[in-house]
């Protein structure tokens, strides 16, 4: 989503992004959260009225996290699902759209020439998995 910044004089960058979102956000049924790791902007969203979430960085060290496929398609789904669409590599995931019947429905949107290679490899996928070999 685009959204037209406002024409109001402001004193500085983060105080015109969060009035814009105010705007919108009295404008539209959907709910503006901003999300930022900014504090400065949690202050101005605090006083102007925004829903803000702020992400902290990690001081310590962070772990080696491991996922299998199950788990990294299902975090896809649920920030496709969360945002209504993601982009990944040139491919855009909808998580919304109309004519979706179940919950882990995904639509893909190829921005670039990669359709061919993910097709070929899909449909390889699908043929190795036809074969029903076990560990």
């Amino acid at each position: 989503i685009e959204v037209k910044s406002i024409d109001e004089k402001t004193n500085t960058n983060d105080e015109l992004i969060i009035k814009t979102l105010k705007e919108f956000d009295q404008n539209t049924p959907a709910l503006v959260v901003l999300l930022t790791a900014d504090i400065a902007m949690t202050d101005i969203a605090r006083i102007e009225g925004v829903e803000y979430f702020l992400f902290e960085y990690p001081h310590e060290k962070l772990n080696e996290h491991y996922a299998d496929g199950y788990q990294f398609r299902t975090l896809l789904f649920d920030l496709a699902a969360v945002f209504g669409v993601i982009e990944i590599n040139n491919v855009l995931v909808f998580g919304e759209f109309r004519g979706k019947t179940k919950l882990n429905e995904l639509k893909l949107r190829f921005t670039d020439d990669i359709y061919q290679e993910f097709h070929f490899h899909w449909n390889l996928c699908k043929k190795l998995n036809e074969l029903k070999i076990e560990r």
